[in-house]
Parts: structure tokens; sequence; C-alpha cells
């Protein structure tokens, strides 16, 4: 599934099969089954090494349009009727896990998905969402190493529904990133490449902040560096964490780079219960990393913001 609902038209495009035939090498044997022939999947995977596993929503199930055509798991009418893979299609990836060869997950779609299973059992998971026309060539430049993934989640990925409010409950409390206290399956701003990379030296001058950061990996690659607010002085409830600022860099294998970022006052503002802002002077807990700062992987290191 490469489109979402809003789209243009292509006179090419490259679907998640035709990517993978696209990058292996001459006398590479690719077989393919659709996963509803459940007679096929046998052949395919008799003389497979690794099984690349497409699977994930698509804008019928999840989309405006989705109650109209009869699509299954789209009883919602354009609400997904559950966050989870689809029913089948779980039962499917069990089956791909029970021969024991690595299995490499492909996720489409354009919101949340509950997949505890497969962090679990899975080789690797690429989400992919709706990835457009090329959208082939660029799965499997990621898979097969040919370009060096650095996205960061613009959400959070849940574990289950009944670790957020319910839906008429309209406060902010447990929701997002910024009021969420329990466990995220998979937190915004987290992502991995096939590098990594280490902080050191945070700088505080003022609203803006320097920091090294080294690629320790053996691969060129980019970092997003983010920076969290994760106490604030003021008197009034404030989010438990919040972005204030990102940036993308290049780094070279082995190489360190100063990385220079700035706070905009407003974004500390906090508010009353009656809406007023308010500003308040004093200390400011940072943490400056490649994620959240209780993301182990996100290397983050720890400042003090103050005004």
């Amino acid at each position: 599934m490469l489109w979402g609902n809003y789209n243009g038209l292509s006179s090419r495009f490259s679907t998640l099969l035709e990517g993978v035939v696209g990058k292996v090498s001459a006398g590479t044997q690719v077989n393919y089954c659709s996963g509803a022939i459940e007679e096929e999947i046998g052949w395919a995977l008799n003389d497979a090494e690794v099984i690349i596993a497409c699977m994930g929503v698509t804008p019928e199930m999840e989309g405006e349009e989705a109650g109209d055509m009869g699509v299954p798991d789209a009883e919602g009418g354009g609400d997904r009727v559950s966050i989870g893979l689809p029913t089948q299609q779980q039962a499917l990836l069990e089956k791909l896990v029970a021969t024991g060869k690595p299995v490499i997950l492909v996720l489409t779609g354009g919101s949340p998905i509950e997949f505890n299973w497969a962090k679990e059992h899975c080789a690797a998971i690429l989400m992919v969402w709706y990835p457009g026309e090329a959208g082939g060539e660029a799965m499997a430049d990621a898979i097969f190493g040919d370009y060096n993934p650095a996205g960061r989640l613009p959400l959070t990925f849940i574990k289950s529904l009944a670790d957020i409010p319910t839906f008429t409950d309209y406060r902010m409390k447990g929701r997002t990133y910024r009021f969420m206290k329990k466990e995220a399956l998979y937190q915004f701003g987290y992502g991995l490449s096939y590098t990594t990379s280490k902080y050191s030296k945070l700088k505080v001058d003022g609203l803006t902040l320097t920091v090294e950061v080294k690629n320790s990996g053996k691969r060129d690659g980019d970092e997003v560096v983010q920076v969290y607010v994760t106490d604030s002085p003021a008197r009034v409830p404030t989010p438990i964490k919040q972005l204030l600022a990102f940036k993308r860099v290049r780094i070279k294998a082995g190489a360190t780079k100063t990385v220079s970022l700035t706070i905009k006052r407003k974004q500390l503002t906090a508010y009353s219960a009656k809406g007023a802002p308010i500003f308040a002077s004093g200390d400011y807990a940072i943490s400056v990393g490649g994620g959240q700062p209780d993301d182990e992987s996100s290397g983050a290191i720890a400042g003090t913001l103050v005004l």
C-alpha cells in the first residue's frame, strides 16, 4: 500500500515487492505469495533464508470512506475497530515466526499500530507509513543497507487502548508523550539507524545550547538531536516533558560535530487554570539526545537552563 487518502497521480510507482526484486543481486530467488492464499505460503517459504512480511492497515481500514467499502476490520465507518494488526495478519505473522527464519516486518498505515507480540519476536520492524510512488525502492534501500535511515516517530505507539483515557475524557492527562506516564510501546521521537551516537560537553548559554555529537558507529549517518524540558519551576501543572528543539545533522563515521540549538522563551510558558500565560524564572531541567530522556538508546545527557 503506497498511497493514503489524499494523493495525486503518478505515471510510475514501485510496489514493496518490486522494490525488493529490483534490489537483490542476479541469481537471487525471490518467492512471493499473498497471505490470503494459505496453500501458497509453504511453497514460498521452502528455500527462504529471510522473510519480509508486509502487513499493516490501509486507507480502506482507517480512512473516511472505509465504512462504505465492505473491507474487513473497517466496520467502524472510518474508525479502526482494533488498534492492533488485523486478526488474519497476526495469525499469519505468528506462523511465519514459527518457521524459525528471521522475519522482517514492514508495516504500512497512517496511525499507530499495537504490535507488542511482533516487537518481541520479529528480527526487525520497519514502519513505512504510506510511502508514496517510490515506496518500494525506499523500503528496499533501508532493508538492504544502501540507505542509513534516521527517521523519528512523530507520535506515540501505545501498548494498549487501556493505557490512554477514554474518548469522552477531553483532559490532556495521560495523553501524548507530554502527559503520558504509562510505558509506551515506542515513544514519540524514537528511531534507529545503522550507526550510533554519543553525546558530550553540553553547554547552556541563556536560550542557546551546544552539544558535541560523535558518530560512534562504522557508517556515515544522520542523527536527530532532540531537546526536552523535563522539569519547570512553574507552580502550575506543566507537561511531564516537552520537546523544545530538534535538528537533524549528518556526521561521518568516527567524526564529532558541535550542534547548536536555540530555544524560544515562549516555549517555556505555562498556563493557569483560567488560561492565563505564566513565565516562571528559575531552573529548568533539560535533556539533550537522540530521543526522550528515559530512552536508553537515545544517549541523552542532562543539563540545566537558568532563566
